[in-house]
């Protein structure tokens, strides 16, 4: 997929896929182009890390899928900051993060931060 054509990047811990790909599909449906890592990247190869880079930088918007345990993931985590970075928005008033709470899972912070939704 062309990342400059990217209107979603998806970020989730591998416990979430079901979540994430759910997610995935509701957004395409409504006629966004996303991109997730179960369907457009290759695990365990240099273009894989390449992809995340790409997609990261292409402008689309975070999506985060939320659960209790996606901030253990240095992966996520390193998704969020590259995002704010880039941006220099560190409270997201640009909106470029969109929170899915999965499980209605809490983190301190998110909740006023960024939008979130429930799953």
């Amino acid at each position: 997929m062309d990342a400059a054509a990217v209107n979603f990047f998806v970020s989730r811990r591998g416990c979430d896929a079901a979540h994430a790909t759910q997610i995935a599909a509701w957004l395409e449906g409504a006629g966004h182009r996303v991109l997730i890592q179960d369907w457009d990247f290759r695990d365990g190869t240099a273009p894989f890390l390449a992809q995340i880079h790409e997609g990261l930088a292409s402008g689309a918007r975070l999506v985060v899928c939320l659960s209790e345990d996606w901030d253990r993931s240095d992966w996520c985590l390193k998704e969020l900051t590259t995002i704010l970075a880039q941006e220099g928005d560190p409270l997201n008033r640009k909106g470029k993060v969109v929170v899915f709470r999965i499980n209605l899972a809490r983190h301190a912070g998110f909740s006023q931060t960024f939008l979130s939704l429930i799953l």
